[in-house]
């Protein structure tokens, strides 16, 4: 027998397909409502790297259905309504923009004492510093 920890959230029917094909699933537990949000997102992240690894475009879909439901979720859990995430989506189109333009920063530079300097080397694995 081999053993494999999962530790994650799976859709409601899984742990019954599990046992269908000769699998034993324990450790099954219901979440809380603060754990449920937090292993969404996780499973948001998961779902979306996913996506990233898509070999077609059926997969690309197919991953970007799991994305949209379990972003539903999360706006259900936390007691978003629709109306409500309407109003964020254009607060911050409104002051941000949207992607129409498509625009791509590869690099960017800052002064030395910059905010924007210390947030960018605080986090080395997302924005790598780069000699000239």
């Amino acid at each position: 027998m081999r053993y494999f920890t999962l530790k994650k959230l799976v859709r409601d029917k899984i742990s019954g397909c599990m046992i269908n094909q000769g699998q034993k699933p324990f450790g099954i537990k219901t979440l809380n409502d603060k754990q449920f949000i937090k292993e969404l997102i996780k499973k948001l992240v998961e779902e979306s790297t996913e996506m990233l690894a898509a070999k077609n475009l059926e997969e690309l879909k197919e991953e970007l259905s799991d994305v949209i439901e379990i972003t539903n979720y999360l706006k259900t859990s936390l007691h978003l309504s629709e109306k409500d995430f309407r109003v964020l989506l254009k607060r911050k189109r409104d002051e941000k923009g949207g992607f129409n333009k498509r625009f791509y920063i590869g690099r960017v530079v800052t002064k030395d004492d910059d905010r924007w300097a210390k947030y960018y080397s605080s986090d080395p694995n997302r924005f790598p510093e780069t000699k000239k």
